[in-house]
């Protein structure tokens, strides 16, 4: 499990935070996840299942997470240069409740240049 993931989100944007989930430096198996979700102190709290074409992965023994934070629609008003902090969760049928898996999701947003 990873401790901080840092990112810059492109509002209005195709661009991909890729993700490979490890513990103890062992890559893991995505196909029993069920969701994966992110709570920003719960003013902005979403995951796989409302937003299905922000947060995709791939299952087998590497899965990766693409992550296309930049078309999620309540973000398309936040203000240029805002940095939110969360956390991200992934869910497994055997944990229906999520398993904290980046305790520290800190994300800077650049508005497209007009």
């Amino acid at each position: 499990m990873a401790a901080v993931l840092t990112g810059t989100v492109y509002v209005g944007y195709d661009n991909a935070i890729l993700l490979g989930l490890t513990e103890d430096g062992a890559p893991q198996d995505l196909t029993a996840a069920t969701k994966i979700g992110f709570d920003f102190g719960g003013v902005y709290k979403f995951d796989s299942t409302t937003h299905p074409t922000q947060i995709e992965w791939t299952t087998g023994p590497n899965g990766q997470i693409a992550l296309k934070l930049g078309l999620v629609p309540e973000w398309a008003t936040i203000a240029d240069g805002t940095t939110l902090t969360g956390r991200m969760i992934v869910y497994f049928l055997a944990d229906p409740e999520g398993i904290v898996w980046i305790e520290k999701v800190k994300l800077k947003f650049k508005q497209p240049l007009v």
